[in-house]
């Protein structure tokens, strides 16, 4: 696999959106979003389908994929959106978890998956809470720990066929 390209470049003066661009991520390119998800878990990358509260949709795979990792020393996520990707990193955690609600609420906004049925609403940036952050139906995001294993006594069995 070959690594993209990306040579642009971001400052906190020139971007109000959290985190900075980074040119030198390893990120895998793909003939579509699927085998994009595909290549770049392989590179520790992890796709994050779902957001808010209720689970709505971060994206709309294959054509906007988001993903995070935490295999460097700031937590990063990407953005794909029909073959573009931009690369940020994060000082912390809930930096990261701030692009994210921004990515989510930019996303709702212009059609892009979906969210919330009344985002228009709202302006920009003042969605309800609930709307933000990680979702609580079961699916995990960035900062979400799975519950532990439940213990089953005597034996398990699986369906009758």
């Amino acid at each position: 696999m070959q690594l993209l390209d990306r040579s642009a470049a971001s400052t906190a003066e020139t971007d109000p959106i959290p985190g900075r661009v980074v040119t030198d991520a390893r990120v895998y390119p793909a003939e579509n979003g699927y085998e994009f998800i595909s290549n770049n878990e392989l590179a520790g990358w992890q796709p994050v389908a779902d957001w808010g509260r209720d689970g709505w949709d971060l994206g709309h795979w294959p054509t906007h994929i988001v993903m995070v990792s935490n295999e460097t020393a700031h937590p990063r996520a990407l953005v794909y959106r029909e073959g573009n990707v931009e690369v940020r990193e994060f000082e912390s955690e809930s930096e990261r978890t701030a692009f994210l609600d921004h990515t989510a609420e930019w996303n709702w906004r212009h059609g892009v998956g979906r969210g919330p049925g009344d985002v228009g609403a709202y302006s920009v940036g003042s969605l309800p809470q609930t709307y933000y952050g990680a979702p609580s139906t079961g699916a995990l995001g960035p900062g979400v720990t799975p519950a532990a294993p439940v213990e089953v006594a005597g034996p398990v069995r699986g369906p009758a066929f």
